[in-house]
């Protein structure tokens, strides 16, 4: 494995699964936010220990073969919502073949971000406060990720496939707060009561693709641990 700190970080919307190195539970499916040849990112519903050694199946994009690799636990933090926690991941094994694949999809994705708008995405973790209509009730959520059509959150609140919902959510280094409409276009279920769903904008100003936009160029990471 490259030992190089001249990596790159990629903000990338991917998925994961883990389990503890020798347990016999099935793996845990994560959403990862950010990845290298070194290590990757996720969100958990969980606590893991610093230096768990964990089991890892990891797919960042639907014609990227899933990916094996094993992986000790660097830290956790616990995010603005009490409910899920970041967490960074080494890697300590890694097929050569795998690596070797993931540092040409790394490569791909940064020259794709300089001529591609409308399906790139990239980590966003900020609270999200949102209505659905006809409700007069105001909920939460904790978003995992961001594109100019529509993002991905948590929520331990009721929402339905077909919602419409009136969202607002805020950009790191950006002033003034996103008002957008969306739909809910899929739910899952996670762990502790938690869903993952996926909302796609139905009302957005242009200005605020292009901020999004922005924010995700600004994401990608050179030459830093």
């Amino acid at each position: 494995m490259n030992e190089s700190n001249e990596n790159i970080r990629l903000p990338i919307s991917g998925e994961a699964t883990y389990k503890m190195q020798g347990s016999f539970r099935p793996p845990i499916s994560v959403p990862v936010n950010e990845i290298s040849d070194t290590g990757l990112k996720f969100i958990a519903t969980e606590v893991l220990a610093e230096g768990a050694i964990l089991e890892l199946s990891i797919k960042v994009t639907n014609v990227f073969d899933p990916m094996p690799a094993v992986g000790r636990v660097l830290w956790q933090r616990e995010s603005s919502s009490k409910f899920l926690y970041d967490t960074a991941v080494k890697f300590v094994s890694i097929d050569l073949v795998k690596e070797k694949e993931l540092l040409q999809y790394i490569s791909q994705f940064a020259r794709k971000m300089t001529i591609s708008r409308t399906h790139i995405r990239c980590a966003l973790n900020t609270e999200v406060m949102f209505k659905i209509m006809g409700d007069p009730e105001t909920y939460s959520g904790m978003s995992v990720d961001v594109g100019i059509l529509g993002l991905k959150m948590f929520t331990k609140d009721k929402v339905n496939i077909n919602d419409s919902l009136n969202i607002s959510f805020d950009l790191p280094n950006n002033e003034a707060r996103f008002f957008v409409k969306g739909r809910v276009v899929w739910k899952e279920q996670a762990q502790n009561n938690v869903i993952s769903i996926g909302i796609k904008f139905i009302e957005i100003e242009e200005k605020q693709k292009e901020e999004i936009l922005s924010y995700i160029k600004s994401k990608l990471v050179f030459g830093q641990e």
